[in-house]
């Protein structure tokens, strides 16, 4: 088996600015919540299938999702399946 990137350090070593252009940084509950989320065993599984994580309107919601599964689609060996959605149309 392969060694297994961990999205935080995809996110903290490749994306540097939002979707508005501005410095990007993950904010230290939102570290705590994906350290505890993508809790790779030694298998490299984690433990949950299925992982929600909801804020309020305007929190950078859209910029943590796109920056998770393009980290996710970079470097984690398949199969895997990405799904994005919205509450909005």
């Amino acid at each position: 088996m392969t060694k297994l990137i961990h999205p935080l350090t995809f996110i903290d070593k490749l994306v540097k600015k939002n979707e508005l252009g501005q410095p990007f940084r993950l904010m230290d509950h939102q570290r705590k919540i994906l350290r505890l989320a993508f809790a790779f065993d030694q298998d490299g599984r984690l433990p949950w299938d299925t992982i929600l994580y909801s804020c309020i309107k305007k929190s950078g919601k859209a910029t943590l999702n796109g920056a998770l599964t393009l980290g996710w689609g970079f470097t984690q060996e398949a199969p895997n399946e990405i799904l994005i959605l919205a509450n909005d149309l």
